[in-house]
């Protein structure tokens, strides 16, 4: 069974690996007190942190502390697979582990999250069983998983060697995990980039797989101890350097591996090598910073496992569909998704409550144990049908508020022209409009035949019994009989009034309508004429509750929406599913524009024909114009154009972990009449607003569905030393300046000095280098040199070259007696133009000497 499992971002996790490099961590419950079990809420807790760093974790017994139990549970909880192990030996606790399984498939349907199993660890390798007894084991527990209706993988686990040197163990396996770790090999982790150990453990696994080249083959176990150091090395940089090496390096060969372990496992000792290879230490915090690590041509916003090792189921089990395909009576779907879920147990509790004879092969054990609740309602269903069908009739016995349908009757056809029940209904003086129930408003068949019943019971005598002359009728005809009765009785009295039983009874005499379901009624052109109406206007197919339930609602809020379907309205002998449909539409019509489908929904009674919503791709939508707005969306506002399984998981994702994102695509929210793509930009564009700035245009990537409109990434200025670039050619020009205009070459205290100087006793030298200034963006080494090179300019004709002296920083270029009158000069600051202001105090170190050497 392959696997694909979903990418998404480590953008918002403290602690990463990243890429999907890690297959899963192996797990354990039992860590600080070997006497102690952890609890479901201790479980629960370690897989929501494993869960921000791996896809999966690997257990190794279902029995021992409810590790099977409680694993599996709050890995569903939470959404992370699982890789079982079962204690192959004693073989009454082996099958004490399978019974664990069975129950936890029945009570919390496991077995979509479990990814293989391992039936033993290095049982081989300890000599704790012989080779044909742990073959028997694996045979023993892989014919039990196919008979149950589990698809996943089974083998075992053991030392490279004890695996190769048992060719047995590869034909009745689907896979074989070995256990391989470079301490024990003897290998060291001596630098961040040495990979002698990764070398090593990738040629252990190439051997192996070229001994078993048609079985999948995993590292089931690997890693470095922390307190395991080597050669005078720390035991946590070495183990950190060699998950990063093995991730990387085994993701690139391909080769799946499960790091040993997830926590530290203080019971084995403190100081112990044994009870120190958890990436986590026991109190659940990291040992390593992975956030900022990830692998060459690795998926940079994984963080899940990427491997699809697992190999195809070798077994799915017919019988279930077989079952299901073989009934009279079962539900509408197959498809449990399609159902009410709720209805379903119900179904399934009161048949086997009442009648538990019934529910024999569903229960445990029985043929039918791994059915879907939906197979398993059919089946049960199906038994009341046969034990009820001819006496209570098809549409009673079958019916269960609307899960069931027929698909053969056990019944004859009361509609059959051949039939009593036709012949007598064809015959009535005054009868329904039609004797096909679908036709008719249920709720008003049911009525007036408990009322004529307990009227006058005799008018019942020959429907009641399943052996009475009419009592396999339908119930539209078994109504027309009893109505036909007191027609004859109270006809000479009240006249046709007799027959109107409110709209439900015709007078044939009086010529016959057509039935309202028929192609040319009133009634049926008027259902298919709906924006908002049932999925059928087949009343038998639809929970008459709810059909009721919509029509008082609608009504009780606006009785005009139902002055037609009322007596003397014209849709009044419409039947039950009809009317219901013509209100609903009217509702829909008020309130669609604003609520969208969800005015059509009653419970999921009403299905819109069209949406009344505008257009969320029109010109002038408010949903087009935010998509166009957006500096981060996706490559196109239309979901047809796009990868819908990548939209939802991307914005599932998003709003999971930044729910502010996503108010207003929340309901009443500005957009949250939005397609899925918009609404995914939407929040990607958020996404990157916040992270774009920190992590580049790549924050916008989203598995490939996002691009940049408009980036938010600051752009990346010229180099003030390149040669076009204004302040190399001021610099250039300059005939006083520093000797390199490149920071890194110049001494960075002398430069920093002499600006100060400079733009404190001379301001206006300055005005050109402050922010916004033509020099602003220049090196300090070219601000220095453009303000020493004004003082040049102003003082060197009296002070000679000296004035560009400022202590060995600057240099002449060309003598001031050679410059022309283009020189100019800065204006006078006060008195700093008289003789005892134009001393370069730079330039002296002894009195009166000169420093220029020229």
């Amino acid at each position: 069974m392959k696997r694909t499992i979903i990418t998404f971002f480590l953008l918002l996790v403290s602690v990463c690996i990243t890429s999907g490099q890690v297959l899963g961590f192996d797990y354990t419950v039992r860590r600080d007190n070997p006497s102690r079990c952890a609890t479901y809420q201790e479980v629960y807790q370690d897989l929501v942190i494993l869960k921000k760093v791996s896809s999966e974790v690997r257990i190794y017994n279902m029995l021992d502390c409810d590790q099977g139990n409680y694993t599996l549970r709050a890995a569903k909880a939470v959404g992370l697979k699982v890789f079982i192990g079962f204690q192959n030996n004693p073989l009454l606790e082996l099958q004490i582990q399978l019974n664990i399984l069975a129950w936890l498939e029945d009570q919390y349907g496991v077995n979509d999250i479990i990814t293989g199993a391992a039936v033993g660890t290095e049982s081989i390798h300890r000599n704790d069983l012989p080779l044909a007894t742990v073959v028997e084991r694996i045979v023993f527990v892989k014919n039990w998983t196919r008979a149950n209706g589990f698809t996943f993988p089974v083998g075992y686990a053991d030392t490279t060697g004890a695996i190769t040197g048992n060719k047995v163990l590869a034909t009745v396996s689907d896979l074989l995990l070995i256990n391989i770790f470079p301490y024990w090999e003897g290998t060291t982790v001596k630098s961040p980039t040495d990979t002698a150990s990764a070398d090593r453990i990738v040629t252990q696994f190439r051997r192996v797989q070229q001994a078993y080249p048609n079985t999948t083959i995993i590292i089931g176990e690997t890693g470095w101890a922390t307190n395991a150091g080597r050669d005078g090395q720390n035991g946590i940089t070495t183990s950190e350097w060699y998950l990063k090496q093995a991730a990387c390096r085994y993701f690139s060969e391909k080769i799946p591996f499960y790091w040993f372990e997830a926590f530290d496992q203080p019971w084995k000792g403190v100081n112990s090598r044994e009870g120190t290879w958890g990436i986590f230490y026991n109190n659940r915090t990291s040992k390593f910073n992975l956030a900022n690590w990830s692998c060459k041509d690795a998926p940079p916003t994984s963080t899940v496992s990427t491997y699809t090792y697992q190999p195809p189921g070798t077994y799915v089990s017919d019988t279930c569909r077989n079952m299901y395909a073989s009934l009279n009576c079962r539900t509408t779907s197959e498809d449990i998704s399609r159902l009410n879920a709720t209805l379903v147990g119900d179904v399934i509790n009161y048949v086997c409550g009442n009648y538990p004879e019934m529910c024999t092969d569903i229960g445990y054990a029985g043929q039918f144990q791994r059915c879907s609740g939906a197979q398993k309602a059919s089946h049960v269903m199906n038994n009341f049908y046969l034990r009820f069908g001819q006496q209570l009739g098809d549409e009673i016995s079958c019916d269960f508020q609307g899960l069931g349908s027929i698909v053969t009757s056990i019944n004859p056809d009361p509609l059959s022209k051949d039939g009593a029940c036709h012949a007598m209904f064809s015959l009535l003086s005054c009868r329904t409009l039609s004797e096909d129930t679908k036709d008719l408003n249920v709720t008003r068949v049911a009525a007036t035949l408990d009322y004529l019943c307990s009227q006058n019971p005799l008018y019942c005598r020959q429907i009641e019994s399943r052996d009475g002359t009419y009592g396999r009728c339908n119930a539209a005809q078994k109504v027309a009989y009893t109505m036909n009765q007191y027609y004859v009785d109270h006809k000479d009295q009240l006249g046709d009034a007799a027959c109107d039983f409110d709209g439900l009874g015709v007078i044939p005499a009086l010529g016959n309508l057509p039935p309202p379901t028929s192609e040319n009624s009133s009634c049926h052109i008027m259902f298919t004429h709906l924006s908002c109406r049932t999925p059928t206007e087949n009343t038998t197919k639809l929970n008459l509750t709810k059909l009721g339930d919509a029509v008082d609602y609608i009504c009780s809020q606006n009785g005009d929406y139902c002055k037609e379907i009322s007596k003397n309205g014209i849709y009044y002998r419409c039947n039950q599913a009809q009317q219901a449909s013509w209100v609903m539409d009217k509702f829909y019509a008020q309130y669609g524009p604003t609520q969208g489908e969800g005015a059509c929904d009653f419970g999921g009674l009403g299905v819109p024909q069209k949406s009344l919503l505008p257009d969320p791709l029109g010109p002038d939508s408010v949903c087009h114009l935010m998509y166009a707005d957006l500096a981060c969306r996706t490559t196109s506002e239309r979901v047809d154009q796009s990868n819908a399984t990548i939209l939802g998981n991307s914005l599932a994702y998003l709003c999971s972990q930044k729910p502010s994102y996503c108010t207003e695509l929340n309901a009443q929210g500005k957009y949250y009449r939005c397609n899925e793509a918009q609404r995914t930009s939407y929040a990607m564009n958020q996404f990157y607003l916040e992270f774009g700035v920190q992590q580049g245009d790549g924050a916008c990537y989203f598995d490939g569905i996002g691009q940049i409109k408009k980036s938010i990434v600051p752009a990346v200025e010229p180099s003030p030393l390149s040669n076009d670039h204004p302040c190399h050619l001021m610099y250039q020009d300059t005939i006083c300046r520093t000797n390199s205009e490149d920071p890194s070459v110049v001494n960075a205290t002398e430069v920093g000095d002499v600006l100060n100087y400079l733009c404190s006793t001379k301001p206006l030298y300055c005005l050109e280098l402050n922010t916004g200034g033509s020099y602003g963006k220049c090196t300090t080494a070219q601000k220095a040199s453009y303000a020493m090179n004004l003082f040049y300019a102003q003082f060197g004709f009296d002070q000679g070259d000296a004035a560009c002296y400022f202590n060995g920083l600057g240099r002449v270029v060309k003598t001031v007696n050679t410059w022309t009158s283009s020189v100019s000069e800065p204006q006078s600051y006060g008195g700093s133009d008289s003789q005892e202001g134009t001393t370069n105090p730079i330039t002296k170190t002894e009195e009166g000497s000169n420093l220029v050497g020229t």
